[in-house]
């Protein structure tokens, strides 16, 4: 609109640039290039802005092209889903219309399946009446069941006296095995190699001229102590040791723990059995001792090592022992003492010097 005023100005002015440019018409020159030079800058104005209208709509229409696109795959996309869902709607349909006339083909009338039921009740009643009969025919009298019963009763309880013995029994001898294990020699590492012309080539020796002791550690003493209560022929034995003297083994030992139940409380008995000996002229002293807070030390000759002074009863789990030194100590002292620490005694045998 302001290029069209323009010009209609300009077209107004004419006129009166006519009478202007007769008395002045080097002014007049300059006023139409003066008006030129704006009507140029609204020219190149008007392109440039003709210039970003079409970028605007050439935008514009990208994004409209992109939005058609977009909707064409939406609208495609949801059509093939309801499409599938509609397919599997009507083959479901389908297969339980299938299903449903195969059932219909199976199915039987009531007068069929009542004529079942009572075949299958008469069949059901005949067997039960004959596997009674035949129960009845092996147990003619109520008195016969009492008698099977009682003795099936006796039985289960002397199956479970034996599982208990038995069971009693592994834990003894598991404790005896790891008991006889527990012997050693203190700062020992010697190892004396096997030698099957000497039966003694394996025996822990004690030397005279050797002042070490064997220790006897004995653990789980209180499972020990309960085993023994319950059967008194129930003992623990350490591994045989021996004595050597002038190069001859003299005698063969073995360490006893027994426990003796009394009426006033139950005595530990620890006592030597001996099970070889030869006689030597020239006498030694052993020393016996129960390690711990008050350790017992008990000393005795080798003269008494071969004086029998009583048998071990025997049984049909034990065999008899010929006993030659022994000493009881009652529980009390064992705790008193604190010679029984952690559930485990400690016993020492050595030579004097």
């Amino acid at each position: 609109m302001s290029s069209t005023d323009g010009f209609t100005s300009f077209l107004l002015s004419m006129g009166s640039l006519e009478n202007e440019a007769r008395n002045d018409p080097q002014g007049t020159l300059f006023k139409v290039l003066h008006f030129c030079e704006g009507l140029k800058k609204s020219v190149i104005g008007l392109e440039s802005t003709v210039v970003e209208l079409r970028k605007e709509n050439a935008l514009l229409r990208a994004q409209v092209d992109r939005l058609n696109t977009d909707l064409v795959e939406r609208v495609e996309t949801a059509v093939a889903r309801k499409t599938c869902t509609l397919q599997d709607r009507l083959t479901a349909i389908e297969q339980d219309a299938s299903a449903a006339a195969s059932r219909l083909k199976e199915t039987v009338t009531i007068k069929e399946v009542s004529e079942s039921i009572l075949s299958s009740q008469k069949e059901l009643r005949s067997s039960m009446e004959l596997a009674v009969a035949d129960r009845l025919a092996e147990f003619p009298t109520k008195t016969a069941v009492m008698m099977i019963r009682t003795d099936v009763e006796d039985l289960e309880k002397r199956f479970g006296q034996v599982a208990e013995r038995l069971r009693e029994w592994s834990i003894y001898r598991k404790l005896q095995r790891a008991t006889e294990m527990g012997i050693c020699a203190d700062d020992s590492d010697e190892t004396v190699p096997a030698d099957p012309r000497n039966p003694f080539s394996l025996l822990h020796l004690l030397h005279p001229s050797k002042s070490r002791p064997l220790f006897w550690p004995i653990s789980r003493f209180s499972t020990f102590m309960r085993l023994a209560k319950e059967n008194p022929y129930r003992r623990l034995y350490s591994q045989p040791f021996g004595i050597e003297k002038d190069g001859t083994v003299r005698c063969v030992l073995r360490t006893v723990v027994v426990l003796l139940p009394k009426s006033e409380g139950d005595v530990i008995q620890f006592a030597l059995e001996v099970l070889f000996a030869t006689k030597y002229k020239r006498k030694f002293d052993f020393c016996f001792q129960v390690l711990g807070g008050k350790p017992i030390v008990k000393t005795f000759s080798s003269t008494e090592a071969v004086v029998p002074r009583y048998w071990f009863p025997q049984n049909e789990l034990q065999p008899s022992g010929l006993i030659t030194f022994a000493f009881g100590v009652d529980e009390t002292q064992l705790r008193r003492d604190e010679l029984l620490v952690d559930d485990k005694l400690i016993i020492q045998v050595g030579l004097r010097d």
